[in-house]
């Protein structure tokens, strides 16, 4: 068998692996959604209404769009982020979608929860969230254990 194509049956049988694990992967988040959302619907899991207003401002995400993208009516979103009121499941994944962030991290924090921070250097100042906050939509996800959510530099957000 020549070079190339035991580098072409490698590279097929890599892939194929790849598509395996994130199949495994995706069914894996598909279970723990589930009884996140099992959770809160009976009502074990809390939200916390900070975390709505730091991801919303992370992303620059603001105005009566902010209640659209929610599935909400205007102002619904500034009552749950002034703890008034609490968005159904749905709206809080809608809001997830939107901000790109983990449903989670709306709910109950862990306990060793380090929250946002800021991660400065001689570009400027970024707001960082926690890896555990992002949203795992990709195969790859974020390597660090601390992820630019929005940049900030000069006072202007990126």
């Amino acid at each position: 068998m020549s070079a190339r194509r035991a580098e072409v049956r490698k590279r097929v049988a890599d892939r194929r692996r790849a598509l395996l694990y994130e199949d495994v992967g995706n069914q894996r988040r598909a279970r723990h959604l589930a009884d996140v959302e099992r959770r809160y619907r009976d009502g074990e899991c809390t939200v916390y209404p900070n975390r709505i207003t730091i991801a919303l401002d992370a992303g620059g995400h603001e105005g009566p769009e902010v209640d659209a993208a929610c599935l909400a009516a205007e102002p619904a979103v500034d009552q749950w982020e002034a703890g008034q009121a609490v968005p159904t499941w749905e709206q809080l994944v809608a809001l997830s979608e939107l901000t790109g962030v983990a449903v989670e991290f709306f709910l109950d924090p862990p306990d060793n929860d380090i929250g946002p921070g800021w991660s400065c250097g001689d570009g400027g100042c970024r707001v960082v969230l926690p890896h555990a906050a992002i949203a795992p939509y990709g195969s790859t996800g974020p390597p660090p254990s601390l992820t630019l959510i929005a940049g900030v530099t000069d006072g202007a957000t990126k």
